[in-house]
């Protein structure tokens, strides 16, 4: 383990309480394990993911339903020193924007989506530019020799550490705007365009 910060039991007690306001239910994650509110979630990470990354871990990945928030919040109590994101995952874009407005006024949470229809919540200092920052340390590379490549809200931060920041050509709008260049889309091998053109100094079209 290189950096870690766990969400405290009372940003967890609170974050709770504002999702129950917006009727919207929460999913928290420890590093081998998932503990879903929403029955919605518990299928679709049982259905779609599980097996993918019960193999990457070496079959250490845990998955619970909690039926009903006393038992949330009691199991959450046992392993909050673990709890390293909460993930809300919700059809509806306004209620999902209204309760993501309401959490950016914590102070102590950082707070950022990877689509419309989502929020990822960590404890503050935690963000995908914050773990390549540490990598950076932790190996002694210097940030102008890191290519850092994203599309969503919760690349920026990484996006803007990297020496070279990339978006992809499916990115929003906003990624674009922040990045140092703009590379292809995911579906016409973006990422590799970009290993070809500044690592191995290929010509790209």
């Amino acid at each position: 383990m290189i950096y870690k910060r766990s969400l405290s039991i009372e940003n967890i007690r609170t974050i709770i309480n504002i999702c129950n306001k917006h009727k919207v239910k929460t999913n928290f994650n420890t590093p081998n394990s998932f503990i879903c509110r929403s029955k919605f979630v518990y299928m679709l990470v049982n259905k779609l993911f599980l097996k993918s990354m019960s193999i990457a871990n070496e079959g250490k990945i845990n998955m619970e339903y909690m039926k009903n928030n006393d038992e949330l919040i009691k199991k959450l109590e046992q392993n909050y020193k673990d709890i390293i994101k909460c993930e809300i995952i919700h059809i509806n874009t306004k209620r999902i924007s209204a309760l993501k407005e309401e959490l950016q006024e914590l102070n102590d949470i950082e707070v950022v989506s990877s689509s419309k229809h989502n929020i990822e919540i960590t404890a503050k200092l935690v963000s995908k530019g914050k773990a390549v920052e540490a990598l950076t340390n932790y190996y002694n590379i210097k940030r102008e020799e890191i290519i850092t490549i994203g599309d969503s809200e919760n690349d920026l931060s990484m996006i803007e550490y990297g020496g070279l920041g990339v978006a992809m050509a499916n990115a929003s709008e906003e990624i674009k705007r922040r990045a140092d260049y703009i590379t292809d889309t995911n579906d016409n091998d973006g990422v590799a365009k970009v290993i070809n053109k500044f690592i191995l100094n290929e010509n790209v079209k």
